[in-house]
């Protein structure tokens, strides 16, 4: 989810910034769900997080590539699947 941080920004209405670094190493103590947590709670929107609700809203407007191509092990499991399938893998 970290990769369309810029739509959970916009839903959550606020501004805090985007965690740094690769969104794979984002886990340790503070897990990504709890990063969406926190900015859903300090901004403005209708209420708190929640993930099964929230997620879609997140992924309905965004491109798969894009977390693909920021995040190798979920790149690498794509291709996995691709490959198993016959199909064009992911540069």
């Amino acid at each position: 989810m970290l990769p369309y941080w810029p739509t959970i920004q916009r839903l959550a209405r606020h501004n805090k910034a985007a965690p740094g670094g690769n969104p794979e190493s984002v886990n340790h103590h503070n897990p990504p769900s709890s990063r969406i947590k926190e900015i859903f709670e300090i901004g403005e929107c209708r209420g708190r997080y929640v993930k099964p609700r929230d997620a879609e809203r997140i992924l309905r407007e965004n491109d798969l590539s894009k977390a693909i191509h920021q995040c190798s092990e979920l790149k690498a499991f794509i291709n996995t699947i691709l490959s198993i399938c016959g199909g064009v893998l992911i540069p």
